[in-house]
């Protein structure tokens, strides 16, 4: 398969981002790639000869693996159908406060960012809204985890099983790989991307092992990886610490096995310049922000400083009965060996022997990807909830490390040494699988059973008691269909046409974004400085019904001590405060169903309150 054809499934993103810069990511806009893609995908279907699309010579040529992929990919497929399009239950802090309303506002404005006050910029650069575009711009908004849970899913998959075609005796380490990538947890609590990051990870990988020796080689492999840098950043943020583990692994081995520094660096160079290139509109839309960010005017809310915690590397080797940690643990071990023994097989050849530019690919991914798991739950988990809470933002590299160690895995030690994969070899990684499935056996059936009877995944609903799990899925309801959404138009009806509002709700993505200039702040979003309020004169205020919370949960929230939202708590605390000043200085437009919606009478708007 040609370098191009491989990644030509990740080039929506760079449309997505220039389509958000100036403007124009509206449905038509969407609609109009998947034609150019199925256009495109038309015309190289016409330079292939017929013998090349032989059905017949196609049947003769399959192995079974190409079947075994085939029934894993339609099972999969069919069952996240059946069972979690849409979901019975959203996070809805999470999904309505912050992801629904970036893909709302996408449509209807254009850009996912028009609001100095949103998530964008702090959490995310709107990648991932991009990916979601395409499937809510054609189905209702519940729909919307269609392009991470399904599509993305199988795309990685597709990947990993793709790996054994043209290598008949890799048939059953691919299987082992796609097996592994469906065992991991991905502990998905939202609809942020889990696996998006990782059928963009495996492509990396992939990428990047494939990478030339020498500068004197035609292939450019460096915009590839400074594609999928860039638009792993674009998706979540959380992937800078990846990124930058990936960049120094992978230079600092090709630099350590071709025995060429020059080189290397001249490859880190390039690679992080194309990196610049395809993130550059994603950092054109958020400049303002970033510059009032950084020279904020003096007098602003003084939030308390996060306390330093020394790194907790006991939590690696956890036994916890909720999120055994040591499980996790072992699948980074399994990746990082495989990185290690792949670079101790490439030790023996010439420094300029092409086998070790390769592994040099390989191995930096899987170092880098258990590393990132190391990070994460050490140094990062001390400020969550708990450690176990810091697993899903290590979750997606952990899952395209273990399918890449699997499938990838017996290409790479014996290609070391430019032979074909043994039977042997391929055995070891596909009884490596199975032992993977029975350490994760228990998680898995549970994912399964809560998707078959709860349509969710148990991440929402194992916390609920029974009696009681009712409760969200009524309210998922009644915020998508039920009477919320008329009660949210009618107050945004009280706001004059064309005048901007401050919106501090659930559900905001149920305003209409096309009618007023909308600046929703969530929860997180106070932690920014506050002079990025905009220049307002009505509130929308939803201070009461299920989900919201109260003052109490916040002062709780500060009690625990938990570092992160503690502060975001503090943060809260204030900006509520704030709005209960106004409303009592304001004329009130409305006020039912639990949503106030005052005129600021202050001279000079609420930021100025």
């Amino acid at each position: 398969m040609a370098l191009d054809d491989r990644f030509g499934a990740r080039r929506h993103h760079f449309p997505g981002w220039l389509g958000n810069l100036f403007g124009i990511a509206r449905p038509w806009a969407f609609n109009a790639v998947i034609l150019l893609g199925l256009g495109l995908s038309a015309l190289e279907l016409r330079t292939k000869s017929p013998a090349a699309l032989s059905w017949r010579r196609a049947a003769a040529a399959a192995h079974w693996y190409h079947v075994v992929l085939i029934v894993i990919v339609a099972a999969v497929g069919g069952f996240v159908i059946s069972t979690a399009l849409p979901p019975a239950i959203f996070n809805h802090h999470d999904d309505f406060e912050k992801y629904f309303p970036q893909v709302a506002r996408m449509l209807a404005t254009g850009t996912v960012h028009d609001n100095p006050i949103g998530s964008i910029g702090i959490e995310t650069l709107g990648g991932q809204a991009v990916l979601q575009g395409f499937v809510a711009a054609n189905f209702p908004i519940e729909y919307i985890n269609g392009a991470d849970a399904l599509f993305c899913l199988l795309l990685s998959l597709v990947i990993v099983g793709g790996v054994a075609f043209g290598h008949p005796a890799l048939g059953l380490a691919m299987l082992g790989g796609v097996l592994g990538v469906i065992a991991v947890d991905p502990q998905k609590v939202n609809i942020s991307g889990i696996y998006s990051i990782v059928a963009l990870s495996l492509t990396l990988v992939v990428a990047s092992s494939e990478a030339p020796e020498s500068e004197t080689d035609r292939a450019r492999i460096e915009p590839v990886v400074g594609l999928l840098y860039a638009a792993q950043i674009a998706v979540k943020l959380t992937a800078v610490s990846f990124v930058g583990l990936h960049f120094i692994c992978w230079i600092g081995a090709i630099a350590w096995f071709c025995r060429d520094w020059r080189s290397a660096l001249r490859r880190g160079l390039k690679t992080a310049l194309w990196s610049g290139v395809f993130l550059s509109p994603w950092i054109l839309l958020l400049a303002p922000d970033y510059i009032a960010i950084m020279a904020p005017p003096p007098g602003l809310p003084v939030l308390p400083k996060l306390p330093d915690h020394p790194p907790q590397f006991t939590y690696l080797f956890s036994v916890n009965s909720f999120l055994p940690m040591a499980r996790n643990s072992a699948v980074a071990a399994i990746v990082l060996c495989c990185g290690c023994v792949a670079f101790y097989h490439t030790r023996w050849r010439p420094p300029r022997c092409p086998s070790r530019a390769r592994a040099a690919g390989f191995a930096a991914f899987c170092v880098a990807a258990a590393a990132n798991f190391v990070f994460y739950i050490a140094y990062v988990g001390p400020y969550l909830a708990n450690a176990e809470a810091a697993t899903r933002y290590a979750a997606p590299w952990l899952i395209a490390g273990i399918g890449a160690a699997f499938a990838l895995g017996p290409v790479f030690l014996p290609g070391a040494h430019e032979s074909a994969p043994s039977r042997k070899m391929a055995w070891t990684f596909g009884c490596g699988s199975l032992a993977l499935i029975v350490m994760f056996g228990h998680a898995l059936q549970r994912r399964i059973s809560y998707a078959v009877l709860y349509a969710t995944p148990p991440a929402y609903a194992q916390l609920l008691q029974p009696q009681i799990r009712s409760v969200p899925v009524a309210m998922v309801a009644d915020a998508l269909h039920g009477k919320l959404p008329d009660a949210v138009r009618g107050a945004q009806n009280n706001v004059p046409a064309g005048s901007p509002i401050l919106v501090w709700m659930l559900t905001p993505f149920l305003l209409d974004y096309g009618r007023n200039p909308i600046h929703e702040i969530g929860w997180y979003q106070l932690v920014r400085p506050w002079s990025l309020i905009p220049r307002t004169d009505y509130l929308i205020w939803q201070y009461g019904g299920f989900g919201v919370r109260q003052p109490q949960q916040y002062a709780n929230f500060i009690r625990d001590g938990i570092p992160m939202l503690a502060q975001a708590s503090v943060a809260a605390l204030e900006f509520e405060n704030l709005l209960r000043q106004i409303w009592s200085k304001s004329e009130v437009l409305s006020n039912n169903d639990g949503i106030v919606v005052p005129r600021v009478t202050c001279p000079r708007g609420i930021a100025q309150c």
